[in-house]
């Protein structure tokens, strides 16, 4: 089967995909390339944070860590998108 994508959605995917690959090599230069300054965080329906100096600052303390995430779902609604993302983590394997 195929889907057709439209322009935007497809340059919402490929920046997707982008902060993914940033995310996890932790490259912070891209990552502040390619964030929003309206970027929010939500676990759990909760916002957890919303800028973008939060977010790089959650990833570079991920990086003690060496968290990686995963993409396992994504939603787009009226161009927004919404990622649900697996993480794992030395901290997470300390804590099992």
């Amino acid at each position: 089967s195929s889907c057709a994508v439209n322009k935007s959605t497809k340059r919402g995917l490929n920046v997707i995909n982008q902060f993914y690959a940033a995310y996890n090599e932790k490259d912070f230069n891209k990552l502040n390339l390619i964030i929003s300054d309206k970027i929010q965080l939500i676990e759990l329906n909760n916002k957890v944070l919303g800028s973008k100096a939060a977010f790089i600052d959650l990833v570079e303390c991920g990086e003690v860590f060496n968290s990686s995430n995963s993409q396992l779902s994504l939603k787009e609604s009226n161009g927004k998108f919404e990622a649900t993302e697996y993480e794992d983590s030395d901290r997470i394997q300390c804590g099992t």
